[in-house]
């Protein structure tokens, strides 16, 4: 049988195609431990895409279009968690959606309800910017642990916003994905609030990159991922 993955519409980033976290994470869900996804072209919703394996690594095809290309990864995040600034992001709780959203229908960001609402704002006097996340029943398939997918999703947005949002204000550019390495460590649990950070990380010509964690109350280090944006038009998530 030809396996095949499809997008449900509750994923969409941009108003007409997948949120590059979790159409990674969908992507990462055929290969074994870390993972990087590079999109070649903004994922499609709610039709199934072909799965074909090369080696060790995974491609998803939209017809004879390359859509995600995933492959083991050779290198995650360094985090050492600094328990001050974790208390401090537990402290503040969770944040807002801002009013100049640039994509009101992201699963991750968005001020969706059925979404995450994962909106990281800056934690003052630091390059963090931080929010908490307590997960809902409704991503996760056992009703205890939150899909994998689910969590790239989670890492996918905060990174986003740290390149994009420190020192700009309005906002001035959309942050689309084009490469994500997460690591999974340990389960993000229903019910169990987190806080997720996201900080930049470099840039170049044609790049901005970004850096994400969630981390547990308790300073255990859930989820880890690293990720490549391309700077676009604003309008970009309205199309």
């Amino acid at each position: 049988m030809v396996a095949t993955l499809t997008i449900d519409r509750r994923f969409r980033g941009p108003r007409r195609s997948g949120n590059g976290g979790v159409s990674a994470g969908l992507a990462a869900g055929f290969l074994d431990g870390p993972a990087t996804v590079r999109l070649r072209r903004p994922p499609p919703l709610c039709r199934p895409l072909t799965v074909q394996r090369e080696s060790a690594d995974v491609q998803v095809m939209d017809g004879d279009e390359l859509v995600l290309h995933a492959r083991p990864a050779r290198e995650g995040v360094e985090l050492t968690v600094d328990h001050e600034l974790l208390q401090r992001t537990f402290d503040r709780g969770t944040t807002p959606v801002p009013e100049d959203h640039a994509a009101p229908e992201c699963f991750v960001c968005g001020p969706r309800d059925d979404g995450l609402g994962i909106c990281p704002t800056a934690l003052e006097g630091t390059d963090l910017w931080a929010t908490v996340w307590i997960p809902g029943r409704s991503v996760s398939s056992d009703g205890s642990q939150v899909d994998p997918h689910v969590v790239w999703g989670a890492l996918d947005c905060p990174a986003g916003f740290a390149v994009v949002r420190a020192g700009r204000a309005p906002l001035t550019h959309f942050p689309a994905l084009t490469e994500l390495t997460v690591t999974l460590d340990h389960p993000v649990r229903v019910g169990q609030p987190v806080a997720v950070w996201g900080w930049s990380s470099g840039q170049d010509e044609d790049h901005v990159d970004g850096a994400t964690a969630i981390i547990d109350a308790d300073g255990v280090v859930c989820a880890t991922g690293y990720a490549r944006h391309a700077l676009l038009p604003v309008d970009f998530a309205h199309r």
